[in-house]
């Protein structure tokens, strides 16, 4: 039906973020997803905030491969962002990798 592919890279998080720090976290989080999303590599890139716990935060990205995982922090907006970071947070995140040994991508059609 469908041809798979090979793995890709899954990074996931979840960050509290201050309240002080909220309004500069989301528009450098904003500005992050912005260009990564423009990498070659970069098959999805997206945070969103817990609509009932105003302050958690919850990442999700995804790689083609280790290297394209590998250019995406080499790159100066992930530098940037990752330099400051630990400055939002309230307390430590929970950041997890994930690999994937096949992905197969399908569409999946609206209601007509």
């Amino acid at each position: 039906m469908y041809a798979p592919m090979p793995g890709s890279i899954v990074l996931t998080a979840e960050a509290r973020i201050r309240t002080d720090s909220r309004v500069e976290f989301l528009s450098a989080a904003a500005t992050l997803r912005e260009a990564s999303r423009k990498e070659p590599g970069v098959v999805s890139f997206g945070f969103y905030e817990d609509p009932l716990d105003q302050g958690l935060f919850f990442f999700r990205e995804e790689y083609r491969d280790q290297d394209a995982m590998d250019a995406h922090m080499a790159q100066e907006h992930t530098r940037a962002y990752t330099a400051v970071q630990r400055d939002w947070l309230a307390e430590a995140a929970t950041v997890r990798l994930h690999t994937t040994a096949q992905v197969t991508e399908f569409p999946l059609e609206p209601a007509r």
